[in-house]
């Protein structure tokens, strides 16, 4: 079926690939020359129209990388039924059969909650957290995980996703309406924090400590009524992982049967501030016995121009290829108050000079993801910590770029430049050509 959205041509399949009383999804494409596998969603509850509203302007406004994306939203007040259009991610959590390392749980909750804030910013709660409503997109190193199905409150009693929905709104028979008890959740927060709280379980323990009956549900939550759950962890067995109390006594605290018990969003916050912090402690150390050098940066480096000059087959060699391999960043010898020449004229440029913090700053706010370090670190964070002028801060992110090829863009070449002047103390520096930046920084 092919239909006219928004201006744009959707081509819709016969078959939904999953139905229940409230949804109908099917595959979707949209016209030729988009990349990107679709859903196209039917909801026939009228019940929570601000709500998709909602998060279709958030998941357009933020652009986020860990909410699936929304990309059209209609609703037909007539059939009473909405119709959403939203990426399609080929793997969800539940189809991982793999035990995740105490890293990795670290690494998915500080994706999770990024995804999570906005809507936490927002007012808004997710209501539904669930294996099958995480999804992951994997590259060769690294593992994305995406928060979907948002304000979808429909649900089956028979069907794995039971296992994850706290006390408070859990179904007490098949008959009950999950959305109405949602909607009248005093505790939409910590209903979320439960519900990730046992996603987390299902990652370190393989399943859940319960078969997902309504049954058995309810037998689990009387059980952590009156003595609060404990992850077990055999120590004999050499196929288990190790994990250390500082992860498991938080995620145990998440599953309180008593939602003021629970640990809350903020507080899930500040312990991953606490694991970025000694993830960036221990990548400084790591740098630093690697290169002893770094202690004794000149941070004045007073260089004539001649002898800033590179040789000319240097840099046709840097013409030949974007790919660049810095030796070692921090020691460049940069001319950050000197003009280079017009290649045209033979002369000197007109100086014009720009401000370090006013580069630095647009990068980071509009284009900190084309970063090539590979390091987590949060763009407010990377901020606060250049601005109060942090050298250690500033070494690591330059040191990532050491030893290691990649494309570089004009754009991550001047901030680049600039944080390194900054580093060796320059408020302002010489308007250049980006090739002129570059054949500095490869100036060691």
């Amino acid at each position: 079926m092919i239909f006219k959205i928004g201006g744009e041509d959707y081509s819709i399949e016969g078959n939904p690939i999953y139905e229940d009383s409230y949804t109908n999804i099917f595959n979707c494409t949209k016209g030729e020359g988009f990349l990107k596998s679709l859903y196209a969603k039917f909801s026939y509850s009228n019940e929570h129209e601000i709500d998709y509203k909602k998060i279709y302007q958030i998941t357009q406004n933020s652009k986020n990388q860990n909410l699936v994306p929304i990309y059209y939203i209609e609703y037909d007040p007539l059939q009473k039924v909405y119709l959403i259009i939203m990426e399609k991610c080929q793997e969800n959590l539940e189809q991982q059969s793999q035990k995740f390392n105490e890293t990795q749980i670290k690494e998915f909750l500080n994706e999770f909650l990024k995804g999570y804030k906005c809507l936490h910013d927002q007012n808004m709660f997710h209501g539904k957290i669930n294996t099958n409503n995480i999804f992951i997109i994997k590259s060769q190193h690294t593992s994305q995980y995406k928060i979907g199905d948002i304000v979808s409150y429909a649900t089956s009693n028979n069907n794995t996703n039971i296992g994850y929905i706290a006390p408070e709104i859990f179904p007490k028979s098949s008959k009950d309406e999950l959305f109405l008890k949602i909607q009248s959740n005093q505790n939409q927060e910590a209903s979320d924090i439960y519900s990730l709280g046992m996603v987390l379980i299902r990652l370190i323990c393989g399943k859940l400590p319960f078969e997902c009956t309504h049954d058995q549900v309810m037998q689990f939550h009387n059980l952590i009524k009156s003595v609060p759950y404990q992850i077990k962890i055999n120590p004999s067995n050499i196929n288990q992982q190790h994990f250390s109390e500082e992860l498991l006594n938080p995620i145990q605290k998440m599953i309180r049967y008593n939602p003021q018990e629970r640990l809350t969003f903020d507080d899930l916050q500040q312990l991953l501030m606490q694991y970025r912090k000694q993830r960036l402690s221990q990548t400084i150390n790591c740098s630093s016995s690697q290169n002893h050098l770094f202690s004794t940066i000149n941070s004045s480096i007073n260089i004539n121009f001649h002898q800033s000059q590179k040789p000319k087959s240097a840099i046709q060699l840097i013409q030949k290829s974007t790919s660049n391999c810095f030796k070692n960043l921090a020691q460049a010898r940069i001319c950050p108050q000197i003009t280079s020449i017009d290649p045209k004229t033979k002369r000197l440029r007109v100086i014009k000079r720009i401000y370090t913090n006013e580069v630095i700053l647009n990068f980071i706010d509009f284009q900190w993801d084309q970063f090539k370090n590979n390091l987590e670190i949060e763009k407010e964070y990377a901020s606060q910590q250049i601005m109060a002028e942090n050298r250690e801060f500033m070494l690591l992110l330059l040191n990532s770029y050491n030893n290691k090829s990649c494309d570089i863009e004009d754009n991550e070449i001047r901030f680049i430049y600039c944080l390194l002047a900054k580093f060796q103390g320059y408020k302002e520096i010489v308007q250049k050509l980006p090739l002129d930046y570059k054949v500095e920084l490869l100036n060691v």
